[in-house]
């Protein structure tokens, strides 16, 4: 829900959203969101100035029956406001489940005390200790101590502090960095961009993660000449040479998992075996570990994707069989991504050929209820742009402009300028397209003047 917030720094005042339910059976996302610290945090539209809502939460994870409850103390909220606001809370949840998933420990949510507590037992859920909280604790307050302290200070810190670092601090900064942007906080940003460079160059962690990022550029650049396409060969030369970097490897394998078949193993196989030749099972156990690490890796992709697949083929014939097929799309929308497309188009695909005209149709309804239902949440302006990039001709751009004289304005020459900067380093031909809308805008306001 929206609440209004006044910041604390300047009194601006703004709207936050907030939840105070917390359903990761529901909404998984939500954990990870709890879990960084990332959820009930407003972030202060007009000086950037961010810090988490003091709201009363209830947590539930039906796959490890945790139902707490959690209302800080600085709220004051007297006991019988507690038991009516948990109670209502309570009631929202369980009338959000189905009647057989609504199981005997959903009737005493257990009461935290305190926010460490609750963080505490959802972090057992992923088999983190208290001891491993404490040492990310102590490197999330270095983290702050070194973004608000003078440069003397980072100085004395990195020196005697730096081998703390880690590449998830760094990797917390960058994210801290993201929000200040979209804050446009310009003395936050200043100063969190001179840190992050300083860890990248003068820590342990940082240095790695520069090894990696070059390591990884260098197998994109070879993608590339290949036409964009991961092949086996490309995939398991830059493995092998980034053996000694397990992880590293392991997220090139999952980068390039399309080319994780027999041929990319046969390719390891044969290094193994030269190194053998070479020095040895000595030489040679370093890449057969990790060609089992990757076989492992290889399975559990299998898997994941076999059971995306399914999920996606269960959504799809639960559509079909609803009386009201617009009303169960909007009911599943969040089911319907990527992998649910691809089994729509393979099912039409092979309805079509199979000359099942009455199931075609069927399913062809369903795939342009969605593209239609996608198309409204679409924005204005985002469709004025769209129908821009794919005019085709300057002849089909000039009519998208004539039709859309309430687009033609400042606002969208800006917008248009925001769209070509996050796209100048990866779609040269878009942004030559962007060029000439912009300049054809900036022509007729010209001409209106």
């Amino acid at each position: 829900m929206s609440t209004p917030i006044t910041c604390p720094r300047c009194r601006t005042p703004y709207m936050a959203d907030v939840r105070q339910i917390v359903d990761v059976g529901r909404e998984p996302q939500l954990k990870q969101a709890l879990l960084s610290g990332q959820l009930n945090v407003a972030v202060c539209p007009n000086c950037g100035a961010a810090g988490q809502i003091a709201t009363p939460i209830l947590y539930h994870d039906p796959a490890h029956q945790l139902f707490m409850v959690y209302v800080p103390q600085e709220l004051n909220m007297p006991r019988n406001e507690q038991e009516r606001f948990i109670g209502q809370m309570v009631q929202q949840v369980m009338n959000s489940l189905p009647q057989e998933q609504r199981k005997a420990y959903l009737l005493q949510p257990e009461t935290v005390l305190t926010m460490k507590t609750l963080l505490e037992r959802v972090w057992g859920t992923e088999g983190v200790t208290p001891e491993m909280l404490e040492k990310q604790r102590k490197q999330q307050e270095l983290l702050r101590t070194l973004i608000s302290a003078d440069e003397d200070v980072v100085d004395y810190l990195l020196k005697e502090r730096g081998r703390e670092i880690s590449e998830e601090m760094i990797s917390a900064l960058r994210q801290t960095l993201s929000q200040a942007e979209q804050a446009q906080a310009e003395k936050e940003l200043v100063k969190i961009s001179n840190l992050l460079a300083r860890l990248m160059q003068e820590t342990a962690a940082g240095k790695r993660l520069q090894r990696q990022q070059t390591a990884m550029h260098r197998l994109q650049q070879d993608v590339k000449k290949e036409s964009g396409q991961f092949t086996p060969a490309i995939l398991a030369k830059h493995v092998i040479a980034n053996m000694d970097d397990p992880q590293l490897a392991l997220a090139m394998a999952v980068t390039g998992q399309t080319a994780l078949d027999y041929e990319f193993f046969t390719l390891l196989t044969k290094e193994v075996e030269r190194r053998q030749k070479v020095g040895g099972d000595t030489a040679a156990a370093p890449l057969v570990h990790l060609r089992e690490q990757l076989l492992q890796l290889y399975q559990n992709l299998q898997q994941q994707s076999r059971a995306i697949l399914d999920q996606a083929e269960s959504t799809l014939q639960a559509i079909l069989n609803a009386p009201d097929k617009q009303a169960e799309i909007e009911d599943r929308i969040q089911e319907i991504d990527d992998a649910f497309m691809y089994i729509l188009s393979g099912r039409i695909q092979q309805a079509e050929q199979r000359g099942q005209t009455i199931e075609a149709a069927a399913l062809r309804h369903v795939h342009d209820t969605i593209i239609q239902m996608a198309e409204d949440q679409v924005p204005p302006e985002i469709r004025f742009i769209n129908d821009l990039v794919e005019a085709g001709s300057d002849d089909a751009m000039r009519q998208v402009l004539t039709n859309n004289p309430q687009m033609v304005n400042a606002e969208m020459v800006q917008m248009l300028e925001m769209v070509k900067t996050n796209a100048a380093a990866q779609e040269p031909a878009l942004v030559a397209i962007l060029n000439k809308a912009q300049s054809m805008i900036q022509t007729r306001l010209s001409l209106a003047v």
